[in-house]
């Protein structure tokens, strides 16, 4: 099931639970344009992101 956890600045936070346990969560940001999907490991935060969202 995902949710939606926060709205701020435009960028949209989602949590999706997994059949293992796991939450892989996401950010959003809806807009005109390509759409782009950026990947990081679990060493850094997709919060680290938000300046090239916006």
């Amino acid at each position: 099931m995902v949710k939606k956890v926060k709205y701020e600045m435009g960028i949209q936070l989602f949590t999706a639970q997994l059949d293992n346990g796991e939450v892989l969560s996401y950010r959003r940001k809806v807009g005109k344009g390509k759409t782009i999907i950026l990947v990081h490991g679990n060493m850094t935060s997709s919060k680290h992101w938000d300046l090239f969202l916006e």
